[in-house]
């Protein structure tokens, strides 16, 4: 299947996501609302266990229960927000039914981009030429190849964001005049001069938002990059307090212990991704030596 096929399915994917979590912004607090969305990591290591295969250790899941263990301390102690009018926002079961709903297809989006990667990887890796594991020229230029072989991943990964976005423009008119038809949303308008620059500004930010994330699944996993995306919640409360001029004292200690427990999960999940990546080299090496030690052997005797 075709780049620009896959990208279709992705889009469709990203678009379900992003419409469940519209649906479900005046159904939650804002801040609840993100906390509860960064359980995509969840979603995205059990779907990545279940079809890319990765292993299930129990580093990654106490990695992972430590950032959803936050991730339940923000959202049951956040406070109910009140709106610029005086009316109080709060959350229901159904906003957070849908902003879960949206975490799922979002993880869904980003395992199947980390399978379009691998898959196109072994396309490629078939069609060559096989080689010889003990050449001396593939020994030699064995750490360009690996080189080559990220950036092809990124520049795979940014092509893949370009069709994606291309068949996102298309599928959104058929969804404006369904949500239109049906009357769940209002008749359509273009929206004036000064809103259309900030969607547009918000867009640019979303692209290169999905961007990096698509291309850090590339170069690493979609499990550690949506554990990752947890930071939002820690970053979020600190851009609160230099740019809003909010309090430490207008959020719980559940919420900071919360943020603390993210950040520590975090930090074990990356820890251990380095450690698999050092292990994987330390096995190529291996396997090198041994193998070149056995052509040794082999010469030594002849």
């Amino acid at each position: 299947m075709d780049l620009h096929y896959l990208g279709a399915i992705g889009a469709s994917f990203s678009i379900l996501a992003g419409v469940l979590w519209y649906y479900s912004l005046p159904r939650t607090v804002l801040s609840a609302n993100n906390s509860v969305y960064q359980t995509s990591p969840i979603f995205v290591y059990l779907l990545a266990v279940i079809f890319l295969g990765e292993k299930l250790t129990i580093r990654k899941l106490f990695g992972l229960c430590l950032c959803f263990g936050g991730v339940l301390l923000v959202s049951l102690f956040t406070q109910d927000q009140t709106n610029p009018d005086g009316t109080t926002q709060e959350s229901t079961v159904g906003g957070y039914v849908l902003v879960l709903s949206s975490a799922f297809f979002m993880a869904v989006f980003e395992v199947f981009n980390e399978w379009v990667t691998h898959r196109r990887k072994t396309i490629v890796q078939d069609a060559e030429e096989p080689y010889d594991e003990h050449d001396d020229y593939h020994d030699e230029h064995h750490e360009h190849e690996e080189e080559k072989t990220s950036t092809e991943k990124v520049l795979d990964s940014i092509l893949f964001v370009g069709f994606m976005g291309f068949y996102n423009f298309i599928l959104l008119w058929p969804g404006i005049w369904l949500v239109s038809a049906t009357g769940i949303e209002d008749k359509f308008e273009l929206p004036p001069k000064h809103i259309a620059e900030r969607m547009g500004f918000a867009a640019c930010l979303e692209v290169g938002y999905v961007g990096f994330v698509i291309s850090g699944i590339a170069v690493s996993s979609s499990t550690f990059m949506a554990v990752g995306q947890m930071l939002i919640i820690p970053t979020g409360y600190l851009v609160e307090i230099l740019f809003k001029n909010e309090s430490f004292a207008e959020h719980t200690w559940e919420n900071y212990v919360g943020v603390l427990l993210i950040f520590l999960g975090f930090l074990c999940m990356q820890n251990l991704e380095a450690f698999e990546e050092k292990k994987r080299n330390y096995d190529i090496i291996n396997r090198t030596e041994e193998g070149n030690a056995g052509e040794d052997r082999l010469m030594a005797i002849s």
